[in-house]
């Protein structure tokens, strides 16, 4: 089977590695799509986000530690020392970002898809223009969406051209006890 190659780097991956990294492989995933969706987590939350990513990380590091100490976990046979040093420490911090993109914003989306209730929030924003080869141009920021990765909303440059510089949007969002998922935006209507 050269998918188990392909995946797992070997055609006699044990079980319990085959388990690992599947959860590595999960964790990577949804920690991808916590940081690419528009969800901003809500105080208790990121706090308990934050605690169980910590928590997740010290019992992950660990574990992987005592497999290289034991020799259940090895690197690959010509691997230099200082990269050994280097992916040793940089492992912990590594593991708390995708942990944390993972459980906060990635599960916290996707909870608050499947059981939120469709409403409308009303918050100042300010137009922003960076320029980036890798992100988007053209932000909208404010105190609002301050804790979503990332703390803005990308739009496009005719929206961009349109919208005024500061202003009250309206956020048509799903939300939960967990936070928001921004579905639109669109610049609040004066009465």
């Amino acid at each position: 089977m050269a998918w188990k190659l392909v995946l797992y780097g070997s055609e006699e991956t044990s079980k319990v590695r085959i388990i690992m990294l599947n959860f590595v492989f999960v964790i990577a995933i949804l920690g991808g799509y916590g940081y690419w969706v528009d969800f901003v987590p809500s105080s208790e939350w990121a706090g308990i986000g934050f605690n169980l990513a910590i928590a997740a990380t010290i019992l992950f590091v660990s574990t992987y530690y005592f497999a290289l100490a034991i020799g259940r976990a090895k690197f690959q046979p010509k691997t230099s020392m200082p990269t050994k040093i280097l992916a040793i420490t940089l492992l912990p911090f590594l593991a708390f970002l995708l942990f944390f993109l993972a459980i906060t914003h990635g599960s916290g989306d996707i909870a608050t898809q499947v059981f939120g209730h469709d409403t409308k929030l009303t918050t100042e924003l300010s137009k922003e223009q960076r320029h980036s080869k890798r992100g988007c141009e053209y932000h909208l920021k404010g105190y609002a969406i301050e804790k979503a990765l990332p703390d803005h909303i990308c739009v496009s440059k005719a929206e961009f051209d349109t919208l005024p510089k500061t202003g009250e949007y309206t956020l048509q969002v799903e939300q939960t006890p967990l936070g928001v998922h921004i579905k639109h935006i669109a610049p609040a209507i004066n009465r």
